[in-house]
């Protein structure tokens, strides 16, 4: 939108429907009503695709730990199931010493 200031400001212009937002005001009710819902509908088409936005981030976010963590699985080592002999504590080796 062009608009001719007076008072040596001159001709300036506008990024239409986002001056309606702040810095210019429709005279007329009706255009003023029907500029409200198209910004409405603006600012909800906006809000709804930085939803859209952030989910998908969230869900690759989601997808990327996941991978991370079957990585982190796959190459654990898995803990022998063989028992090991116990070692003698010192009594027991005493006691073994002392009865030979």
């Amino acid at each position: 939108i062009t608009v001719e200031f007076s008072g040596g400001y001159g001709v300036k212009r506008f990024k239409y429907p986002s001056v309606f937002e702040s810095f210019l005001t429709p005279v007329n009710p009706e255009t003023k009503e029907s500029m409200a819902l198209e910004l409405k509908g603006i600012k909800d088409k906006e809000d709804a695709e930085k939803k859209a936005r952030e989910d998908a981030q969230a869900a690759a976010k989601k997808e990327e730990e996941k991978a991370a963590a079957d990585r982190k699985k796959s190459t654990t080592r898995k803990k022998s199931t063989t028992a090991k002999p116990k070692a003698k504590t010192k009594e027991a080796a005493k006691k073994g010493a002392t009865e030979s």
